[in-house]
Parts: C-alpha cells; structure tokens; sequence
C-alpha cells in the first residue's frame, strides 16, 4: 500500500519487498475458525486482498481497547474491603426519599443476605440452612426477596425484615350472642334537700321508687349518713355551698350559682379529685362536662340542680343507670339529669346531638345494632400493621341472625407469625356477601385466642376495605405448597403492570397489586394470578411487549395490562431457548443478552431477530463453560467501557467490545484470567453511576475492575495475545519476513515477541533484540518502536503463514500496542520463461 508522500507523487525505489501494516486492532479474539483462513472478511474480500492481518488465536488478560489498540486489561481494587463469604449476586436496591436517592447494594451468601454498601459490611438476614440463592426486587422502599425457602421484606426506612406475605386463618370465628350489658359506668345522682344539704343516691345505680312524700332528711352522723325514701336512699353528702379552704373527697357534690346569658343559675359541681378548696371561689364554668380547677380539687359541671320536691317527687322510678337503646336503635346517654316527660320523645337519630325530655336531656352516643331483618357473616385475617400486608379471610362463619337486645361476641384463634401484630375483622351487611371492615384489633401475645364484642351496625361499616377472599393474600409459598411444588423455591423475581412476578417451578406467580387496593393492603404480598410453562422458570424481562418469561426450554410472553378489560394472558413466545441460570442473562438498553443451555451466547435484537454475539469464539464456550453456571453482564459505565462480559463463575470471563468506531460489528478480547474470581455483574453503585463488581470462590473482599489500575487487587499479572494465522503466500509461493515492527506506548517494559512459522500450534520462537525503527533516527520519548529482524537467529525467515505472539510480563503497566508492521516479499516456484 502507498504512503501518503508516495500517494501524492513521491518516487521510492524499486524493491521487491513490502510492509503490511496494521493500525487498527478491531477482529478480536476469533478461534472458532479454519486457522488459515482470515477471520473477518468473505472470499470475495479475502480474493481481492482485503485480508486482516488482527485476528487474534488466543491469549490471556490482553484487551481490545474502544481506540483499536491492544492493551493490558485494566486491573481491579477494592469496591468494598471487609471481608465476605463467597457470594451467589449482587442486588441495586434503590431508595430514596423526596430529597434524596441512594442506593444500597445488597450481596446473597449462603447463610446470609449483607447491605455490602461501602464501608462496612451489615447482615440484613440470617438464612435457613435450607435456603439456596436468593432473589431480589424492590418496590418503593421495600426489598423483597426470596430464596427458594423463605420469602422476606426489608423495610429501608425502618430497617425491619418481616416475612412477605401472611397465611390466612385455619379456622373461622366463633359466634356468641348474649344480653347487651351496660357499657358505661353509672351517674352519681345527686339532688339539694329542702335543708340545702347535698344527697346522693345510694348506692350509685341502685334503682327504685321514691316515697308518697318527701323524707325527713338525716342530718346526724355527718357524711354518708343515710335517709330511706320508699325503695331508695340516699346519703347525706355533706352541704351544697362551697366552703373556702374546706378538706373535699372524691366524688362529693355541691351547688353553686353560675352566671348564663339569663342570669344565675343554681347547678351541680362534682369533684374529680379530693383536696381542699381555694380561700375564693372560682368562675364556674356554664356548660355540663366543663371543668374547672380550684386550689388542688378539680370540678366537673353535672348539669341543673336538682331537688327532691320539683326534680323528682313522690312515686317516682329513680336509677342513675344509663344510657338506654331508643327506638330507633341509638344510644342515648344522660347530659341533663333530670325527670322524663309521660311519653316517649322523639329521638335524635344523629350521633352527638340532644334530646330534651321533660327536665332532662338526652345526648345520642351511637348506634346499637337492632336486631337483624337478614343474617350476618363474620370473618378475619392477620395483618402486619408496618408492612400493611394482610392474609386472606379465614373461612366465614354460618349465618347469624342477632336477636334483639343482644349483641355479638367474637373469638378468634391469634397468630404466632413473626410481623403480625393486628387482627382485621370484616362483616357483611344484614342479608349481604361482602365482607366489609367492621374493626381492627391487637393480636393476642403467643397467638393466644382474641375476642371482640360486635354492636356496630351495618352503617358503621366501611366498604372502602374489604376482604381479600379470591386469593389477593396467598403468600408465594402457600401458592407453591398448594401446587405441590414443595422445595421447588422461587427461581426468580420481576416487576411488571404494577405486580411482582414470581417463578415457582413451572408456575407463574403473579401478585394481586391493584386488585388488592380494595382491602387496604400492600398488594406486594399476596399472588391471585397463576401461569404454568412446560418447564422451570429462569428469568423475568420486562419489556414494553410484556414480560418475558424464560425457562429451561422455551421462552414466553405475558400480555395484558391485568385490568378487568384486559387481563393478563401467556403465550409462547420463542421454542426451543433455554436459559439454564438466572445470571446468565443481561440486559443492553433495550437487548437481552444471554448464554443458553447449548452454550450459545446470542442477543434478541429487536431489528435483527436472534444474533449469535458467541460464534467467534463458541468453540471456547462449549469448551470451557458450564451454561448452568455462567454469569453474563453487559456493563456500561462510560463510552470506552461499554461490553459485554461472559465469566464461567470459576476464574475467567471473555470480553465483547460493540461498535467500534469508525468500524462496525464486534470484538472479542482474549481470556481474562482473575484467580478464583466467581459471581460478576455490573452494579449500580450510586444512581446512574455503574461499576463491574466480583467476588471470589473464597472469602474475600468485593473487587471493581479499575482502569487506573494495572495490577488485580495489588497483584500483577503478564499479558499476551497470539495474532494469526497470517497467510503471507498460498501454494507454490514462499513468503520471505525480513522484520516485524511493533509500536507501542512506552510505559513498562517493551513488548516480548515470539512466532511460530509454517506451523499451527507447537513452541513459539522468541526474537528477543529489537533496534530502532527507523534506524536512522533516534528513539522516540513516547513510543516503543521496535524492529524485531528475523536474521538474528541466524535462519532463513521463510514460511507460507505464522502465528506471532506478542507478550508483556506481569508488571504494574498500562502496556497498550498501537499498530504492527510486517515487512517481507513473495517468492513463486515457477515463472514464465
């Protein structure tokens, strides 16, 4: 090929001897070829001496760099130092608040899930000894995950773990019905005698029938002495004026003039304290229920003033016994003492408001469920009032009919399950079948028996939140175990329309999400939809046709926004791609990559259909990779850091470059050797900001490939690759190499180059002197140019092809080769006379 000087019309002189040079490396690592053939290009290029002279055999820890060099690969350090058991993956758990976001990265061992968030290292959960690797996915705050034994939640924010998802009840409720007792505690009714003394009924509650006539009040034996009045009495309470500086007990009465808007009016106070009363009166307040403080005593206003001869006369039912159930099934409770007119008043049916009845006045308290015109169900669940994870209902009971007069007691066995601490009960209205939320209540300790008494009618319901009855609340192992998929465990997790996917076996797990809004739990923690594949489930890939679904065997599609209208449904989507391990599977933007079972590494190019990414090198893959055990991620962390990574799990990975500019297609690096390196992925370490982190088949710490570093871990390591076969001439034709150049970085050691002539494999020859190239001026300062002659070893360089190997040692050196040179000639057998 002319140069530029002898392209613009620069002579040289005539010479039977021509460089090939090559200043791009772009083929890669490509042995799944004919060895004498060129690796890239067709028969038509290849005829019309479009040949490349970069393929590349093989090698160990060499890189093709996004400038189209070859260097050193970059070495690794600390991601995080502490010291860790070997680990299954690496999880980005992303949470955040309204003003910040961070991200956790979370690492699966085999006894324990770690937050291996720098610096530090933090158990977040102890396995069960039956637990294999585990799963992630996060929703919001929440880490939920699952290792084919137990399924758990890990609340960020409240640094809780809590099992995810709750089993329903076994057995439904227990059914009382008894006579509505008396729920408050009685007045201390009190009336002022004609002495102007304070009496209190006796004792408080009691009730009966005043006498044909007042009584003669007692008035010796000081406090508490008693006065019969016909089936009651009364005691004396001490003088209905208040005294300055007076020693008062609990519960005394006195009557005092309080000002209102009409002038004074006589009303009863009552201690809530005993004391002694302050040197002047204070203002007493005007309204019943008010109090006021005076010195140490606290009083409370009772209401107007009672007597015996206009507040209750003779012949009369006296109790301080309330509140009572009124016609229209409230309770009414006493606000204003006092004595009922001769016929029943018209009840307020509002909650807090009153109603005046002779001299007394009622206050409505609430509704009191009347007896039912239609029977009632009763069920429960469990709740974990920090997750809001709810169970199903338990099994409702039998229908009751609740007689008038009665109310209905509940009894329940509690739940000894870790997290659950409240008890939901639901109730349909009378002749109904949704069960409606009719009262929460705390979890009995040691899930001993709960009981709850019922007088709640059907407008105290709420039906905002019912019951999850159609399986919104089946944990993913009670799913499992009713599929007769016991052990099986999750085999992976994904979000998709609003719903964590699960695969259980061969069963599609999918959560009730927004079908459980209605009952007022997370909806995370409950599975209600199930798809079943011919084979175990491998991965989930969400993607803007559905969600993926890949299996052993075949791929599918679930299609649907799982809304009433448009439910979800399963279709197959590719036969016959399996996918043997959940990490042998990554995502590009919007390109799955994957290693499958008959180790072919390929990519699902929306354009272009299914591409072996593999081929070059899949005679490496069959050869050295278990599909059941590989690891493949597709880290990009800047532009010159965009590749994919294919690792065995045991030591090794393979690198793929795409689209090297201003070249097209990709390249494959050779083997990377790291030591007993396992697990591999790319990790979001901060939002938007990636790293490609890996742990080792022994304990140790996590390690981040480092393109400032040259050395794995602060341990060095030698370099090569082993370019070829170049084909310099084809039968009947000798091709003469009179020198190799190579240019490269000057940094480290110069570049070590060995060949192997006319052969394809055996021992390499070294050319160990080099000279300048050129070698009339004087060495750069920037580069290694060096010629290697083939005359040194004093043998004739003759050869139809050969393989050249250029090596550097195990150094601390970001060793990078710019281009090579070959110079020689052809010499043919037989030419025309």
């Amino acid at each position: 090929m002319a140069n530029l000087l002898q392209q613009a019309g620069a002579s040289s002189e005539p010479t039977s001897f021509a460089p090939l040079h090559t200043n791009r490396i772009f083929t890669g690592l490509w042995t799944n070829r004919n060895v004498l053939r060129d690796a890239a290009t067709n028969e038509y290029q290849e005829r019309n001496g479009m040949s490349r002279q970069d393929s590349i055999l093989g090698g160990q820890n060499s890189e093709i760099t996004s400038r189209l060099t070859l260097r050193r690969r970059p070495g690794t350090s600390a991601f995080n130092g502490e010291i860790i058991p070997p680990f299954n993956r690496l999880y980005s758990f992303n949470t955040f608040s309204q003003s910040t976001e961070n991200i956790r990265v979370m690492a699966d061992t085999a006894t324990t899930v770690y937050d291996a968030t720098p610096p530090g290292l933090r158990p977040i959960y102890t396995k069960d000894p039956h637990g294999g690797p585990t799963y992630f996915i996060s929703v919001g705050n929440i880490l939920y995950f699952t290792d084919g034994w137990a399924t758990n939640q890990w609340n960020y924010e409240t640094d809780q773990v809590f099992p995810w998802g709750i089993m329903a009840p076994s057995l439904a409720p227990q059914v009382f019905q008894s006579v509505l007792p008396n729920p408050y505690n009685a007045w201390h009714l009190f009336i002022r005698d004609s002495n102007g003394n304070m009496q209190q009924l006796d004792p408080p509650g009691f009730p009966g029938v005043t006498g044909a006539s007042q009584p003669i009040w007692a008035t010796s034996g000081g406090i508490g002495a008693i006065t019969p009045d016909g089936t009651v009495r009364w005691f004396f309470s001490g003088p209905a004026a208040w005294v300055a500086n007076n020693s008062i007990t609990l519960n005394l009465a006195i009557s005092v003039a309080v000002n209102t808007p009409s002038g004074p009016v006589q009303m009863t106070f009552q201690t809530l304290s005993a004391g002694t009363t302050g040197n002047s009166q204070p203002n007493w307040p005007n309204g019943i229920g008010l109090s006021v403080v005076d010195n140490n005593i606290t009083w409370i206003n009772r209401g107007l003033t009672l007597d015996w001869a206009t507040g209750v006369g003779p012949n009369t039912p006296v109790t301080s016994v309330f509140p009572i159930v009124d016609p229209n099934g409230y309770f009414q409770d006493i606000l204003q003492p006092g004595k009922t007119g001769p016929g029943v008043p018209n009840f307020s049916r509002i909650n807090g408001t009153l109603t005046s009845d002779n001299s007394l006045t009622w206050k409505n308290t609430g509704a009191f469920a009347p007896a039912t015109t239609a029977p009632v169900q009763y069920g429960f669940a469990y709740k974990n009032s920090v997750t809001n994870d709810i169970s199903n209902m338990s099994s409702p009971t039998d229908f009751v009919s609740i007689t008038q007069g009665n109310q209905v007691t509940l009894k329940g066995q509690g739940s000894t399950a870790v997290g659950v601490d409240t008890i939901v009960i639901y109730r349909t209205v009378q002749g109904g079948s949704t069960f409606l939320l009719l009262a929460e209540i705390a979890n009995p300790p040691s899930g001993t028996q709960w009981q709850y008494t019922d007088t709640t009618p059907d407008s105290g319901l709420n039906p905002l939140i019912q019951a999850q009855r159609n399986g919104e609340g089946t944990p993913l192992f009670q799913t499992g175990r009713q599929g007769n998929l016991v052990g099986a465990g999750a085999s992976c997790l994904g979000y998709h329309v609003g719903r964590i996917f699960a695969g259980l076996g061969n069963v599609v797990c999918v959560s009730s999400g927004p079908d459980a809004v209605v009952s007022g739990s997370s909806g995370n923690a409950g599975f209600n939809i199930f798809f079943t594949a011919q084979s175990k489930i491998t991965r989930f890939w969400p993607c803007s046709l559905g969600m993926v679904v890949f299996t052993v065997r075949d791929a599918y599609i679930i299609l649907g926004s799982g809304t009433a209208n448009d439910p979800l449904y399963m279709v197959t989507f590719i036969e016959q791609l399996p996918l043997l391990h959940y990490d042998a599977f990554t995502v590009n933007k919007t390109t799955p990559m994957m290693m499958l079972g008959n180790n072919m590494v390929i990519a699902l190019d929306p354009s272009a259909g299914i591409v072996e990414l593999g081929f070059p090198i899949a005679d490496r893959f069959e050869e050295e990779f278990d599909p059941s055990q590989a690891f493949v991620t597709y880290h990009s962390e800047s532009s010159r850091e965009s590749a994919l990574y294919v690792a065995n799990g045991n030591g090794y990975w393979y690198r793929m470059n795409q689209n090297n500019a201003p070249e097209q297609g990709s390249a494959w690096s050779p083997r990377a050797n790291i030591g007993d390196m396992h697990c591999v992925q790319s990790v979001e370490i901060r939002p938007g900001v990636y790293r490609l982190l890996f742990g080792y088949i022994n304990p140790g710490p996590i390690v981040m490939r480092d393109l400032t570093k040259n050395r794995d871990n602060e341990v060095a390591y030698p370099v090569s690759a082993t370019f070829g076969s170049i084909v310099m001439a084809q039968p009947g034709q000798l091709a003469a190499i009179s020198f190799i150049t190579l240019e490269s970085v000057r940094v480290g050691t110069r570049a070590q180059l060995a060949l192997l002539l006319g052969e394809i494999s055996g021992e390499f020859e070294e050319l160990k002197r080099t000279r300048q190239d050129p070698t009339n001026l004087p060495p750069s300062t920037t580069l290694f140019s060096d010629r290697y002659h083939f005359s040194q070893n004093q043998k004739a360089a003759w050869c139809r092809h050969f393989q050249m190997r250029i090596s550097w040692p195990a150094e601390d050196a970001a060793n990078e080769l710019l281009t090579f040179t070959i110079f020689g000639q052809t010499w043919q057998e037989m030419r025309s006379q």
